[in-house]
């Protein structure tokens, strides 16, 4: 085993023991210098095992079992943009929209928002259980929050007075992100919450739309709420294979792929 390798692994042991580290401790305790602490941080970041933070690093949550809002933001972030910008694209004057609380979707608000401001769309209600958003996006359309439970954890709200106030309104478009979708359409999210939130989504919309990276793909999470089946389409990034886009679009769902920018 090589010597950056035999790093990583002490720097994973240290970090599940203590839950957070600074750059000082992590430079004496493996015996580098600060910069390849960095570069270290850096790595293991894009391979989604630790989170950076001001002054060091941090535990990354298990995905399969839990879900951070922040370690979600910081991943993918180019593909996450594009998508975001070509779901605010297919949006026009007048609709009624559901934006869930994902982070891809929180990508969208940003270009929907921007489109709005400069007058190309208007007159645009969203209704959300996201918090991520809501002061952005308040400025210049109509913003509904369903109420509910408040999830520090995942920026949004949940629970029966959510999908109860969820059941009252009918919408054009659905956007939401995703926590896996195995490769025969299963789309997966990591708890009961959202997953019951997810379905009534899709059932009160009459187009919907997943926005995700490729990463999440031939992908398992805790629970299924639903399947590529009884979407419209989905929106990702250009490495998605091609054996994942027929065995999608056999489905019935139209897939959509966008250019990461270089």
């Amino acid at each position: 085993m090589n010597k950056q390798k035999l790093r990583e692994i002490k720097l994973l042991e240290l970090l599940k023991s203590r839950g957070r580290l600074d750059v000082a401790t992590v430079t004496t305790e493996l015996v580098i210098s600060e910069a390849t602490a960095r570069r270290l941080f850096a790595k293991l970041e894009k391979e989604c095992k630790l989170l950076r933070i001001h002054g060091g690093i941090q535990a990354a949550p298990e995905f399969s079992n839990d879900y951070s809002f922040r370690f979600s933001a910081a991943q993918n972030l180019d593909e996450k943009e594009l998508i975001g910008k070509k779901a605010a694209a297919m949006v026009k004057s007048g609709s009624r929209l559901f934006m869930d609380a994902g982070t891809t979707v929180l990508k969208m608000a940003e270009a929907l928002s921007l489109r709005l401001q400069t007058g190309e769309i208007k007159n645009i209600t969203v209704i959300t259980n996201s918090l991520s958003f809501l002061t952005n996006l308040a400025e210049h359309c109509d913003v509904i929050l369903l109420g509910g439970k408040l999830r520090a954890g995942r920026h949004d709200v949940c629970g029966s007075l959510t999908r109860q106030n969820l059941k009252n309104f009918h919408c054009d478009q659905v956007f939401f992100g995703i926590d896996a979708i195995s490769m025969n359409g299963e789309l997966m999210t990591t708890d009961t919450e959202t997953a019951e939130i997810n379905a009534l989504f899709i059932e009160q919309s009459k187009e919907s739309y997943i926005l995700s990276d490729s990463t999440k793909f031939n992908k398992t999470s805790l629970l299924t709420f639903g399947n590529l089946n009884n979407i419209t389409g989905l929106i990702t990034d250009k490495s998605i294979s091609k054996t994942q886009i027929k065995a999608f679009e056999k489905l019935g769902t139209k897939v959509i792929t966008m250019c990461v920018k270089v």
